[in-house]
């Protein structure tokens, strides 16, 4: 059991390293700008803009052209097409930034996220000039009785005070402004939601749409073919059912658990005291416990695993050590061809990925499908 521990140890460390990597990287997806003279540019803006506080926006035109970023003072605003998310140009602590508009309306609401990822809200009502912060914090006691403690006694209400004047047209809406205790994205684009329409405004909120997002989980219903004898009867054993594959990183979907079940039904003779022959029909069950590496997605896709494949029959339960590599053959983003050669062995040892004796040559052939 400690090599098979190890072995998820190190494998993922090295998929946690990967995906770090990965993050990194430049994230383009649909969107548009709009230049400080009205001008409107259509393509591709680096997603990781939305979490630098100082306000960077990188654009690109098409995926293959050369980036250009733009600062607050340079454009109005940009968006993302699919997420609906919008930014715009603003002022925080006397620096131009860029301000993510929640709500937009009567009274519209922005919210800022600085370099320590902490968020301040900022709301601008029609007619009025300058942008309001909703100005919130937390008071704590110090010193207790001659010791240091970190207590927190209250919180401030002045961001009720600043809702309050803005919406005093609206008193009605008062008792829903009094609750709000700590301000927040769902509770403030509520309300401003709430504000508006009383007004006969039906804006939508700005915030990010929810994208159902796939499970990543692979299943492949298929067969295996073995060279292994399992009785006197049979030349080969086939098994049928399925493999589950999950990814140990949401990040990088190279390093993957494979697991499953497959069956295989097996007629053995037993010779009775009289001499006289039965034949007995018992199942044969295949459980595959491994760890996998796949290259990156590709119109063929190479992947080799090593792990274990535990057996049960009325005979018993046994283990035998397991290598594979195959393929991938793309039929569409979500289903594939996989057909996975496998050798078996006894190891050194229970447990043990060194190999002592070789058991049988496998083969799987199925589809993958993606969900």
């Amino acid at each position: 059991m400690k090599y098979i521990l190890l072995l998820i140890v190190i494998l993922m460390a090295t998929c946690l390293l990967t995906s770090n990597q990965l993050s990194a990287k430049p994230d383009y997806r649909k969107g548009w700008v709009i230049s400080s003279t009205g001008d409107t540019l259509k393509g591709f803006i680096n997603y990781q803009s939305v979490n630098h506080p100082a306000g960077l926006c990188s654009f690109k035109a098409g995926k293959e052209d050369k980036e250009t970023d733009f600062h607050p003072i340079e454009i109005r605003e940009f968006q993302f097409i699919a997420e609906g998310r919008k930014f715009v140009q603003g002022i925080v602590h006397n620096q131009n930034v860029f301000l993510e508009m929640l709500v937009q309306g009567k009274i519209s609401l922005y919210c800022y996220r600085d370099e320590t990822l902490q968020e301040s809200f900022y709301i601008q009502k029609t007619g009025w000039k300058d942008k309001a912060i909703l100005p919130f914090k937390r008071e704590y006691k110090k010193n207790l009785n001659g010791y240091v403690i970190n207590s927190m006694t209250s919180n401030s209400t002045a961001h009720i005070d600043t809702l309050k004047k803005y919406m005093d047209d609206a008193p009605e809406i008062y008792p829903d402004i009094e609750i709000i205790d700590i301000p927040a994205k769902d509770n403030l684009t509520k309300l401003v939601i709430q504000y508006n329409a009383i007004f006969g405004e039906t804006f939508e909120s700005l915030k990010p749409h929810k994208i159902i997002k796939p499970l990543g989980i692979y299943v492949s219903p298929g067969i295996i073919f073995s060279s292994s004898r399992v009785t006197e009867l049979s030349n080969y054993t086939l098994f049928g059912g399925f493999g589950v594959s999950v990814p140990l990183c949401r990040k990088n979907g190279q390093y993957l658990l494979n697991s499953g079940i497959f069956m295989a039904r097996f007629t053995e003779r037993i010779v009775l005291n009289d001499n006289e022959q039965v034949l007995i029909h018992y199942n044969f069950l295949r459980i595959p416990v491994k760890l996998e590496y796949r290259l990156p997605v590709n119109a063929i896709q190479p992947r080799f695993s090593i792990g274990y494949n535990l057996y049960n029959s009325h005979l018993g339960t046994f283990m035998l050590s397991a290598f594979s590599a195959g393929v991938n053959v793309n039929l569409s983003p979500n289903v594939v061809i996989s057909v996975l050669p496998e050798i078996e062995f006894k190891g050194i040892h229970n447990f043990s990925m060194l190999p002592n004796q070789y058991k049988s040559f496998n083969i799987f052939a199925g589809l993958e499908i993606k969900l």
